[in-house]
């Protein structure tokens, strides 16, 4: 589940900007928010939120950069030696002569399937990956698992990383995140697996509105039909 997304330098968003699901001290809409990890009373979290504002305000931006994170993470392996990361990744923000050609950033703290608090960032531009981190927290600080720097071809184990035994070499233009795709390392399988399993909707996209309609009817029917199988079990069960 995700904590807080931070991103910068993409689109239509010029300056740093943070997308949090952390609850405040408020009491209003306590059945909105819970306590992700049983042993972290003090990370309170909402079950749902919601965006507004004018059209052309940036709300879609935010669904994107989710999207290409999740996708540049899944797939940054494809990309050979000499490729550029293209457009679909490498999209900053462009009404300024030095945004256009700086790095897009981003950040997401988010719990995986291990039940453990993570943070991933990384920054990139059209050349390559300039720095990638990935560290885990303890109950009292953020720990290291790995972290590339300065657009090495290569990544630094931290204390985090249970097997250290694992290559640390990686291409320019490749997510290091991205080499566990096929992986029996478990600390690291539940991390890419977050990301591969995590649902991202732009349903102002055609292809993505059908294919969401398509996932909501086949649960609708699976619900459904149990319900209906249940009724009529209870209807011979009274008979």
């Amino acid at each position: 589940m995700i904590v807080d997304i931070t991103f910068k330098n993409y689109r239509s968003v010029k300056e740093e900007q943070v997308f949090s699901l952390e609850a405040n001290s408020s009491q209003l809409k306590v059945h909105n928010t819970f306590f992700p990890l049983p042993e972290n009373k003090k990370l309170k979290l909402v079950k749902s939120v919601a965006m507004y504002g004018s059209n052309a305000s940036g709300k879609s931006n935010l669904i994107r950069i989710m999207w290409t994170m999740r996708n540049f993470i899944l797939k940054s392996t494809e990309l050979k030696a000499g490729d550029k990361i293209p457009s679909k990744y490498y999209d900053p923000f462009l009404l300024d002569t030095d945004s256009k050609n700086e790095p897009i950033e981003f950040k997401i703290d988010f719990i995986a399937f291990n039940g453990k608090r993570h943070r991933y960032s990384v920054k990139f531009n059209g050349e390559g990956v300039i720095s990638e981190y990935l560290g885990v927290y303890n109950s009292i600080r953020i720990v290291k698992i790995y972290e590339r720097k300065d657009a090495n071809e290569f990544v630094e184990f931290g204390e985090g990383m249970i097997n250290k035994k694992e290559d640390k070499r990686i291409a320019k233009n490749n997510l290091y995140l991205s080499t566990f795709s096929n992986t029996t390392n478990a600390q690291m399988r539940a991390i890419y697996l977050y990301f591969k399993l995590i649902e991202i909707w732009n349903v102002i996209q055609t292809q993505h509105s059908s294919e969401l309609n398509r996932k909501i009817q086949e649960l609708f029917n699976k619900i459904y039909d149990k319900l209906k199988f249940q009724i009529l079990r209870g209807i011979q069960l009274i008979k």
